[in-house]
């Protein structure tokens, strides 16, 4: 994989960009308020950047793609939103990244044996 080198200033539309992240954060399923607590920002500052009010540092827009689970290009440049462009990650499993993410090893452990009870038990 290769990894894109930005320019040291980018230049962006900010509004194009806020729609993006939208887009994306609605294609998850989350709220507003469910992306302010990924990112670690406040609500009102994510609706602000949703709607073009306020443009986000370059930093900020890596951790939003971050926590959206997309490359950063995605909210930088239009492109294509099929699993093809995601890296082939389907939108579920975007969705369980979001989360699983956040996860520490122990955490993760757990959750392995809650999915393994949960969907390859077999009963004899």
């Amino acid at each position: 994989m290769s990894i894109k080198k930005y320019p040291e200033f980018v230049t962006y539309s900010g509004n194009a960009v806020g729609k993006r992240i939208r887009r994306e954060r609605e294609a998850l399923g989350l709220t507003i308020e469910g992306l302010a607590e990924l990112t670690d920002k406040s609500s009102s500052y994510i609706g602000l950047i949703e709607r073009g009010e306020r443009t986000p540092s370059l930093g900020t827009l890596r951790e939003m793609a971050a926590s959206l689970n997309i490359p950063l290009d995605n909210i930088l440049s239009d492109y294509d939103s099929s699993p093809a462009n995601q890296g082939g990650c389907s939108l579920p499993r975007r969705k369980l990244n979001v989360y699983v993410n956040k996860l520490d090893d122990i955490q993760i452990d757990q959750l392995v044996h809650i999915v393994k009870a949960a969907f390859f038990f077999k009963a004899y």
